[in-house]
């Protein structure tokens, strides 16, 4: 990994040179400041010799073994490149502490007693140089090589090209495999069986055998979904206690109805929660990666008493993790046959060439190297992943020897268990580029996902992107998110509905493998529980995941570049210590128990990324004017309702991340708070997100300098800001999000949008649109473009659909009181991509119309709150992919109707009738979604499906299952007492 901290400082220079300092400096003193004319001179020599020394450095990766003194020349390379940077950190932080002073007092920075700091420095630096060519020497004198014999001129990088992410099915594996589909069969018929009792089903085998993905699968299965009321997922890290396990464990069955304060709850609480939660239903709880068999056995205790029915379903590394406990089945897991290891090995070897003559010039070869994975589904994954870019039979015949080389070096892989041999031999094959942002994902809890934007803005901030020629940073980190997914080095939990990544997770051994490298290469240290309290050496970087008295920063501090804060329930007593990171760069304390931020943190001069979103801050420090290298500030969901003017000042910014949501529970009321900033000139000149922003006349007017803007969310805008937002959004030729939010009843005028950005892919507008608006540029100039599209509160009398229906690639289409008409016609051939469509507070409208061949892609569909609808809309039996029908405060006769419809038109979609026994009334509610078969209610299980109610404060949540499903209805109370409002949460 010397490479990689070799180009990082050679960026570091090209910054400090890029800016001129020297001239910037000698234009404002004149020929006093002679010292700085020669540190840049040996900054630039210094720049050179590293770029010599990088191309040669290049040729490591993907060799996993050197000779002694290759290692101890690789490390002599590596601190001499920290040092380095260090040295050009201290040149940059006194610049930066001086520049915006005054001549006079710029120019005795560099008389006695202060000139000796920069002479420091230059020393330091000839030292540099001195000690760059004792190395070349040595190089020379040593014969020192890193290229291997045989290898593969141009074998690169570029090998590793960008490839659409593949995300594996965990049917693949499965299906593959006869024994895997028996074990499959068995489980399900286990777990399905009529023993009232409940019951513990552990699936064990070696890591990577598929025990996972086969827990997957059975999770996922048709008859286990219509079989069990309630189903959690949980990943089980090693270092969980009981109460993480339980706290996991109800917010998977509760989600947005769960206790605010659930991390304050003591152990006794959360016991009580979870019988309450659980012991009522049929429930299915999977455990995976169980480490330490006692937490089954308290859990069995926990969940022991009820009689309804429930399962443990359980995946562990150790065969005795269900033994001694009642009504228990353990299964082992068996590796894949020859056949079948061929089989998946096939899927993936050549998953990126049509050619069956490749396929049988390789064969031998392909299995031989099949022969060291012996069956395990992802180690096969792994060779066959790296081997799907191999273009010549040469190649694969260099792999195979490689392979064999080091799976047999013993003491390379000292310590390591088999399968994490095959997995780290895709982490040293790596491009060099992709290798830090992998190690940087091991500073995440192993049971945490991450989300893409948080990942990107992370990477671009701790400088892991190098520059692709016109592309953003940010747009270069994605690819290489992607690249990582590709290659089956992060695994995707979550995307969008454009099926862009939204959330990732890290393999269990590859993140051992990254934290074993990460502290290899001191390029971060993670404390996890009671490991690692006290370790050898400077880490740039710490991640902290559960902190206690005994944690030891302070030998950190001086060379720390970035700290990460992961355990949410304690405050941060040892931020105080951060007054000696003057260095840092990134400081992340997302969730943390944090209320004050020290004045200190804006004496940070290299600061790029400070994360606060759901924090307590109140305020930011006084003089955060400082921090001119911040790059990304996210003060989402903090209890800061007005920004310092001097926010408008950081040039460097690029994600200013604002607002706070408003409502009872997360997720259930999604309405924004729009942060103030005081009016200014604006110098933001690199910013691309600004979200969510309070509106005023300067500020509209200024953000016609922000040309770079790739999402914007402004809210309180008033109609008189209309005409000049509208003007400077005209500049944002980049613009991929825009979302407008008016003050109410407030006109949204477009008309002075005259030539929208062509990348606008999401355009919210929330406030009054006239009808004339629907002929605005922003429609016509962005209908190949746009994907989502959200109008609220329009109140428009012309039908918006036929403008509306030139947007041909339009996934997603919300219409909320956005018109007063009386009918909604899609006809055919509009809207061909949609996949949700949401149409509530229509009041008037009283008819719809779906032709054949309108929206046939329509996955999900709501109305809600279309008091004037009566009659189930005309052709929703033309909508064959409908997946889920969601219909809230609808009609009586509606209600009626839609249900009479069931059988000719809804065939194929459960409904289910909610009753409130409180109010001895119907619910006006209903929820649908689609199955493989008709399954309407009984008449006499109309008003039996209530089956419990459950309070947290005022939040009620009323359960109802029917023929073996599970519904959910979220029940607000008003503080009368009084019913407001009834909210579906979920199915499963």
């Amino acid at each position: 990994m010397a490479e990689g901290i070799v180009f990082a400082v050679i960026c570091k220079i090209g910054s400090i040179l890029g800016n001129n300092v020297a001239e910037t400096l000698r234009a404002q003193l004149g020929n006093k400041v002679t010292i700085l004319l020669h540190i840049e001179s040996q900054v630039k020599m210094i720049e050179s010799e590293l770029k010599m020394m990088k191309s040669f450095l290049h040729d490591v990766q993907g060799k996993t073994r050197y000779n002694r003194q290759t290692v101890t020349y690789l490390q002599e390379i590596q601190t001499l490149a920290f040092e380095t940077e260090d040295i050009l950190d201290e040149f940059a932080s006194l610049f930066g502490k001086h520049q915006a002073e005054s001549a006079k007092k710029l120019f005795n920075c560099f008389q006695k007693p202060n000139v000796s700091c920069w002479h420091k420095i230059a020393n330091n630096l000839k030292d540099v140089q001195t000690r760059l060519d004792k190395l070349r020497e040595a190089k020379l004198q040593y014969d020192i090589s890193l290229v291997e014999e045989n290898a593969v001129p141009g074998e690169d990088e570029e090998h590793f090209r960008l490839l659409v992410p593949y995300q594996l099915d965990p049917n693949d594996i499965v299906k593959m495999s006869v024994e895997m589909s028996s074990r499959k069969e068995e489980i399900q018929r286990l777990l399905t069986g009529e023993e009232a009792c409940m019951g513990v089903i552990s699936v064990v085998g070696l890591g990577g055998s598929g025990k996972s993905n086969l827990a997957k699968a059975i999770y996922e299965a048709k008859k286990i979904k219509e079989h069990f009321d309630l189903r959690v997922w949980i990943k089980i890290s090693w270092r969980y206690q009981l109460k993480d396990i339980l706290r996991r464990m109800i917010q998977d069955a509760l989600k947005e109805t769960c206790p605010m304060d659930l991390f304050n709850k003591s152990i006794e609480d959360l016991i009580c929660i979870t019988k309450r939660t659980f012991c009522q239903w049929r429930y299915l709880i999977v455990l995976v990666d169980v480490w330490h068999p006692r937490h089954l056995h308290c859990l069995t205790q926990i969940l022991g008493e009820t009689s309804s029915g429930g399962r443990v379903l359980a995946t562990s590394r150790q065969t005795t993790v269900g033994e001694h406990l009642s009504f228990s089945y353990s299964i082992p897991m068996s590796c894949l046959s020859e056949e079948e290891s061929w089989c998946f090995f096939q899927k993936w070897a050549f998953k990126n060439r049509g050619s069956g003559n490749f396929v049988r010039e390789v064969e031998v070869l392909a299995r031989q190297i099949l022969s060291r994975c012996h069956g395990l589904p992802l180690a096969i994954m792994v060779v066959s992943s790296l081997l799907s870019c191999k273009r010549s039979l040469r190649e694969w015949e260099i792999f195979r020897d490689r392979l064999n080389w080091e799976l047999d070096d013993d003491v390379h892989v000292s310590g390591l268990p088999w399968v994490a041999r095959m997995i780290s031999l895709s982490y040293h094959r790596l491009p060099s580029k992709l290798k830090y942002c992998l190690l940087h994902c091991s500073l995440f809890p192993e049971e945490c996902f991450m989300r893409r934007k948080r990942l990107i803005r992370l990477w671009v901030a701790e400088g892991l992107i190098e520059p692709s020629g016109s592309r953003t940073l940010e747009d270069t980190a994605d690819d290489y998110l992607n690249e990582l997914i590709s290659w089956c080095l992060l695994n995707v939990v979550e995307t969008n509905v454009f099926g862009r990544v939204k959330q990732c997770e890290m393999h269990g051994f590859m993140r051992n493998i990254a934290l074993s490298e990460s502290c290899k290469d001191k390029f971060c240290k993670v404390y996890e529980n009671s490991t690692g309290r006290m370790s050898n050496g400077e880490f740039r970087r710490i991640s902290i995941h559960e902190y206690d008295d005994q944690l030891q920063l302070s030998t950190h501090i001086r060379h720390l570049r970035s700290l990460y804060q992961f355990d949410v329930s304690v405050d941060m007593p040892m931020i105080s210590l951060l007054k000696s990171a003057k260095y840092l760069r990134v400081l992340d304390l997302q969730g943390c128990s944090v209320t004050d931020l020290p004045e200190f943190i804006a004496k940070l001069f290299n600061l790029h990324y400070l994360g606060l979103r759901g924090t307590n801050i109140q305020k930011l420090p006084r003089l955060i004017g400082r921090l001119h290298n911040l790059q990304t500030l996210d003060i989402t969901s903090t209890k800061i309702g007005k920004l310092l003017i001097a926010i408008i000042r950081l040039r460097k910014l690029r994600h200013l991340i604002m607002g706070k949501r408003i409502g009872l529970y997360p997720r259930v009321v999604d309405r924004w708070d729009a942060v103030e900033i005081p009016d200014g000139p604006w110098e933001l000149l690199e910013l691309q997100t600004l979200k969510i922003i309070s509106a005023s006349i300067v500020l509209v007017q200024q953000l016609g300098k922000m040309a770079q803007l790739r999402t914007l969310r402004i809210g309180n805008v008033k109609r008189m800001h209309c005409e000049p937002l509208f003007s400077s959004i005209d500049s944002m030729h980049f613009l991929r999000k825009l979302e407008v939010l008016s003050d109410p009843g407030d006109f949204i005028d477009l008309g002075a949008l005259t030539c929208p950005s062509h990348h606008l892919e999401k355009l919210l507008l929330n406030g009054r649109l006239q009808d004339i608006m629907l002929e605005s540029p922003l429609f016509k100039q962005t209908a190949n473009s746009l994907k989502l599209l959200s109008l609220e509160n329009s109140m428009l009398n012309a039908d918006p659909l036929p403008q509306l229906s030139c947007s041909c690639n339009l996934v997603a289409l919300t219409l909320s009181n956005a018109f007063a008409g009386k009918q909604l016609h899609f006809h055919d051939g509009w809207f061909p991509m949609l996949q949700q469509l949401d149409l509530s507070d229509l009041c008037n409208v009283e008819l719809i119309t779906i032709e054949e061949h309108s929206i046939k892609k329509l996955s999900e569909l709501s109305l809600s709150k279309m008091t004037g609808l009566k009659e189930v809309p005309n052709g929703i039996a033309f909508l064959t992919s409908l997946q889920k029908l969601s219909l809230v405060d609808m009609h009586q006769e509606f209600m009626k109707n839609i249900e009479g419809a069931a059988g000719a038109e809804l065939q194929g979609v459960a409904l289910v009738r909610c009753f409130d026994q409180a109010e001895q009334r119907y619910l006006p509610f209903i929820f649908s979604m689609k199955v493989d078969c008709r399954d309407k209610l009984k008449e006499e299980e109309s008003e039996e499906t209530c089956h419990g109610h459950y309070t947290y404060g005022d939040l009620g949540v009323k359960r109802f299952g029917t023929k073996g499903r599970f519904f959910e209805i979220l029940i607000l109370v008003s503080q009368a007492g009084g019913p407001v409002a009834y909210l579906i949460l979920k199915t499963s």
